[in-house]
Parts: C-alpha cells; structure tokens; sequence
C-alpha cells in the first residue's frame, strides 16, 4: 500500500508510547490520522501536531467506538488502516498467600475480564467496524482495500507468572488473525498481521533510536514490526475462493524507517515456525563458580525489575554482556592492529530461576570449544548462592578471511577454559 495523503488511518491506542510512535511515523509520510485513546490532553495535542483528528474513544464500550468511527471518517475519510495499540495488562498470581496472616486469595475475577476486555474484545471490536467500512472502498491498484495490525506479545507463548490474563487476551489475539480473514467472494478485502513484541520492547526500540541518531517515535515502531503474523500468499494461478485458505510466504518491501508494519505489496513475511521443543536445561557441570578462571560481582538496578518485582530478560541479557565484555578485555582486544577481527554470532541465554533486587549477581565466565575460526565463551550468574541464569556465546573471526586463530591468541583461549577438574 503506497503511503500517503491519500490514505487515511485510526490508531487506537493512539495518544503516547507504540500508537503515538505509529501515528507520527504514518504522518510523517503524509497519512491521515486518527486517534482513538482515554486520554484527552495527550491525544489533543499529538493529534494538533500531527494535523489530525482526536476521538476520546472506550475500545470496551459499543456506542464510544461507534461514536468514534463517526467522528474520524467525518474528519479524514474512510480509513485504510487500522493500527489496535490499546491495551494495558496487569500481574496478579492465580491463587496466593498472604505474607502477613497466611491467608489464601485468587486472582480477582473482575480484573481478568478487564484485561480481555479491552485487550482482546476491544480489539475484534474495532477490527469489525474498520473492516465493514474499508469494504466499501474501491481496490487500489494493488488490489487492496485496506490493512489491519494488531498488537499481540511474546507473552502469548510464553508469559510470566502473574500474567495470566495479559497472556490470555494476547493469545486471543495471535489465535484469531488468521480466522479473520477476507470473505472469499469479496475482491481486495483488508487484511491484517499482528506484530508478536513484548510491551517494553517498543522503549528498547525508542532507545536504540535515539542512540542511532533517528527519531525515537520510528525505532519504536521498527521494534515492534519485527514479527508478524501468518499471512497467506497469492501466486499467478490462485483464485480468490482458495487464497485464504493457504498461509505462505513472501518477500516485502521493509520501510526502515519503520512503516514495514502496512503492507507495501501482495506478500507478508511469514511468523517463524515454532517448533514444540524446549529448550535443554544445562548440564550441572556448567553451574559451579569455581569452575570458571574469571570472576566478577555486578550490581542489580531497581530499573530492571518487571511487574513481579524480578529481574527482567532483557537485564539479564546486559549483565552477561557486561561480564563478557570484560571477559574479552582481559583476553586482550579483539579487533587488533593487526587485521585480526572477530564478532558475536551466536548469544543464548538459559533462564533457571528469577533474579531479584537489591542483591548483587556474581558472573562467571571461561572459554568453552575452541574452533578453527571460532570459540564459545561460557558463563553462570549466581546470586543468593544459587545458580539463575547461564549464557553460550559463539565469536566468530571474521577476518583474515583465510587462516585460523592465531597462534597466540589461541595459548590465550586455551588458558581461560573451564576447569574440568572443579566439576
């Protein structure tokens, strides 16, 4: 769908974090926007900035999404696109006790429904109406009426405790976008994908961004395009009847900018495939501090935590990463003088218990299989004298292109291994 001021387009969501970043990146190539949020002073003003039209809009409530509707079309036209960004989510554990008397509660039941109702129910609620009323657009050339996205989340697949109606609502949504699909008999109806991100992952983009040089509002949204949902393919030979009822996969033109959220073309990159397996837990031989040569205690940052009070993935991620990086220092640089470069190919990280705050973690790393051209770094973060988390990283030596590790890069490697004889 080509991008501009003939297209009009409803944000739910739409007055601040991933909606209002979806609203400016769309402006900024010339469409037309509407806002759909609670919130009025934030949505008035970026609707003003942006030359848009604000509606105060429940996404639980009938007639407020219908007054909604009314009032964006009124203003900027029919939309073609329709981006759902509203939604919230809580952490509540599923039954409890209490930590002062001992007494047992559940999860209240009014707060789960509030979850699906504006996450999953708002949704569909707004993807019905958008849809009915893109069904009365004429085709563009590319044959298409309109595009939807949905917000979904890792939580879907793989939530965290306390998340079960936040899980819930976002499995409803990844579940019903391949149902919802065009009518068969009807020529260029919308169609709709659902970037799968967790929430935070929207202010990890923004911070990218702004480390790169580029508008925030724009690494938000690139964040969250980075997966989406199964989209099914035409080919030469198909007919309408059957093109919905295959999913496939196809090249699109990425915006990165981040626009690669609306469809520019006949195809959509396909969700990756999931394979059923879990991931192995590592060996006990890998957990023991005192078989690893390098040693270092970092501390934990009360900005790290998640809703439960734990430390989050993506801080446990860093903290391998800062351990790593001195890891390799003491090594000595990677990228010498000499040409000899090196870099990550591979980061994985094994989650085995939740990490918490204010207590600090120890880390520690040795080298693991030494290569012909490549070597694992091995590590175990520890804290409250329990192993929590482990990590395998793979470098890679890119250059020179021929040849191995140096000789005496490799002594340096060689004397870093774990220690088998501490297992």
């Amino acid at each position: 769908m080509k991008l501009d001021n003939t297209v009009s387009a409803v944000i739910t969501g739409g007055a601040s974090g991933l909606g209002a970043a979806t609203a400016r990146v769309l402006a900024a190539k010339g469409v037309k926007v509407a806002l759909f949020d609670l919130n009025e002073e934030k949505g008035e003003a970026l609707a003003q900035e942006l030359g848009g039209v604000f509606c105060k809009v429940n996404v639980t409530d009938e007639a407020s999404v219908d007054a909604g509707f009314e009032k964006a079309r009124a203003a900027i036209g029919q939309e073609r696109i329709l981006v759902n960004c509203a939604g919230t989510g809580n952490a509540i554990k599923t039954a409890s006790r209490s930590k002062e008397d001992g007494s047992i509660k559940h999860f209240p039941l009014d707060a789960f429904n509030m979850i699906i109702q504006i996450n999953l129910v708002g949704t569909f609620r707004c993807i019905a109406k958008s849809a009915a009323g893109m069904m009365t657009l004429d085709p563009t050339e590319d044959g298409d009426r309109g595009a939807i996205v949905n917000t979904a989340s890792v939580a879907a697949e793989d939530g965290q405790i306390g998340q079960a109606a936040y899980s819930a609502s976002k499995g409803g949504v990844v579940g019903m976008t391949l149902p919802i699909r065009a009518r068969p008999d009807e020529r260029g109806d919308p169609r709709q994908h659902h970037p799968a991100r967790h929430l935070q992952h929207a202010a990890a983009g923004r911070r990218t961004a702004e480390r790169e040089g580029r508008a925030g509002c724009a690494g938000a949204v690139s964040e969250a395009s980075g997966q989406s949902g199964r989209i099914c393919q035409p080919r030469a030979h198909d007919d309408r009847e059957r093109l919905f009822q295959r999913r496939g996969r196809a090249p699109r033109r990425r915006d990165p900018h981040g626009a690669a959220l609306i469809p520019t073309g006949r195809g959509h990159a396909p969700r990756p495939p999931t394979t059923g397996r879990p991931m192995p837990r590592p060996t006990s031989d890998r957990l023991p501090l005192n078989r690893y040569p390098v040693r270092i205690v970092i501390p934990t940052r009360f900005q790290d935590l998640d809703a439960m009070g734990h430390i989050n993935n993506v801080a446990f991620a860093a903290l391998f990463e800062d351990a790593r990086v001195r890891f390799n220092w003491s090594l000595g640089r990677l990228n010498r003088g000499d040409g000899f470069r090196a870099v990550v190919a591979r980061n994985e990280v094994n989650y085995l218990a939740e990490g918490s705050y204010p207590e600090d973690v120890e880390i520690a790393t040795g080298v693991g299989r030494i290569g012909t051209r490549s070597w694992d770094i091995l590590a175990v973060m520890h804290q409250k004298d329990r192993a929590i988390a482990t990590c395998d990283t793979t470098i890679v030596m890119t250059h020179p292109a021929d040849g191995g590790i140096p000789d005496d890069f490799r002594a340096r490697l060689a004397a870093m291994t774990l220690d088998d004889a501490a297992a």
